[in-house]
């Protein structure tokens, strides 16, 4: 079986607490899917494309902790985002760069997303 490797964003597991402890769960952020999906765009646009099958291969997923996130699942994409020096195959960073391209950009969606499901759930003070 293929191994995959995935990205998350940093932080997330805070947020995610903060919102179970008002009841809330990261799945009810209406921008969440907008996340994931651009992460993974820009994920796959970073990615080497000799052939494009790596590229094409990055998907928009949802984690076990319920959390947006990126994955490849191409059997080579974690030899290729990390390298192996034994096999003289320097590492890319592809998914690593993904998110110092998208932090900003992410983080605004995320509080988009949460200050809207605050209005929602009528929690302004």
């Amino acid at each position: 079986m293929a191994k995959a490797i995935k990205a998350e964003l940093e932080g997330m597991s805070e947020v995610v607490a903060r919102l179970n402890s008002l009841g809330l769960k990261l799945t009810d952020i209406p921008t969440m899917p907008v996340v994931a999906q651009r992460y993974a765009e820009v994920t796959a646009s970073l990615a080497p494309k000799r052939s494009g099958f790596l590229a094409g291969k990055i998907k928009a997923v949802k984690s076990k902790k319920n959390q947006a996130a990126a994955r490849s699942s191409a059997k080579y994409s974690a030899v290729i985002n990390y390298g192996n020096p034994k096999r003289n195959i320097r590492a890319q960073h592809f998914m690593n760069r993904a998110d110092d391209v998208l932090a900003q950009e992410l983080i605004a969606l995320i509080n988009k997303g949460i200050d809207q499901l605050i209005a929602e759930q009528d929690l302004q003070p």
